[in-house]
């Protein structure tokens, strides 16, 4: 059936298998809220919508401007070819990512009404930066900033954003929570940057990989990997976050084994990173959700022996 045909062209364009990077910063600021004894019900539901709306945006705009600057080609090993063979168009691709970003808006808007100035600053700075990933004049993730700026705006910031929303005030404690969640979803950019080395190279822009080379830029996963674990450690020792959250170690056997691969891809074995995007967005789910079921977990035992 066409109708069919068109909704599978926009499934593929939405890439909703890569929406996980964006519940889990929102998954752990309401967790957080939650164990505060914070959480306001409805104002969570509406930031997770508001997050996935915001990333869904990001991945259209990314995928227009990656085609028309060159970058992705009817060879290129990406996720989403639907702009490049034509089944959507450039226009309308940017008319769905207005549409996603104008929900978000919307949204945003109404959780600024309850929460105040910082949550319109928070949504705002989501908003344009997703836009302006890929979009001209700024299209910072050409820059060699893809990495650094999706490590803060979905990490620190987006766990922020959640939580001022679930519960009201701006907390320390979920920029710092935002941390480790930071590492890992930008871990999963850095991995897909590892696999299109020589693809990204031939346009006539540069990623962060491009710039300091494949050797460096698989040191610089793993020590995004460490940084995720040993940045955790330090916040449960702290107290800033609860033991229970310790649980996500669970995952390190998985996150090892990508660090793995990523030093066996810098030794000339482009087998071995091949899936490594896909192992990284694992090992970011699993272990997000384990870090919000660890919060959850010490505020439930915290409401046992009030």
């Amino acid at each position: 059936m066409p109708g069919s045909s068109r909704w599978a062209d926009w499934l593929e364009f939405v890439r909703p298998f890569s929406l996980t990077a964006s519940l889990i910063p929102v998954l752990a600021g309401g967790a957080l809220a939650w164990q505060e004894q914070k959480l306001l019900g409805w104002a969570f539901v509406a930031s997770l919508l508001a997050g996935v709306l915001v990333q869904i945006g990001t991945n259209l705009v990314n995928e227009v401007y990656d085609v028309a600057n060159g970058v992705d080609r009817l060879d290129s090993p990406r996720a989403s070819h639907v702009v490049v063979q034509g089944r959507i168009s450039p226009a309308t691709g940017l008319r769905g990512a207005g549409l996603a970003f104008g929900l978000a808006a919307l949204l945003g808007a109404l959780l600024a009404w309850v929460r105040g100035a910082p949550m319109l600053v928070i949504g705002a700075v989501g908003i344009v930066s997703g836009y302006f990933y890929t979009a001209p004049p700024v299209h910072f993730k050409y820059r060699a900033l893809g990495v650094p700026g999706v490590f803060v705006l979905m990490g620190p910031l987006m766990v922020l954003g959640a939580y001022v929303a679930s519960a009201g005030p701006v907390s320390s404690r979920a920029v710092l929570a935002g941390v480790p969640v930071g590492f890992l979803v930008a871990s999963i950019l850095h991995a897909n940057e590892l696999r299109d080395l020589e693809d990204d190279s031939k346009g006539p822009f540069r990623t962060l990989t491009s710039v300091i080379g494949r050797p460096a830029a698989a040191w610089l996963y793993v020590g995004m990997v460490a940084g995720a674990y040993g940045s955790l450690l330090l916040l449960a020792a702290t107290g800033a976050l609860p033991w229970p959250t310790l649980v996500t170690f669970l995952t390190a056997p998985a996150a090892v084994r990508n660090c793995r691969r990523a030093l066996a891809g810098a030794r000339g074995q482009p087998e071995a990173i091949t899936w490594l995007d896909i192992a990284s967005a694992k090992v970011h789910l699993q272990f997000g959700l384990l870090l919000a079921a660890g919060i959850v977990a010490a505020g439930l035992v915290e409401r046992v022996f009030e």
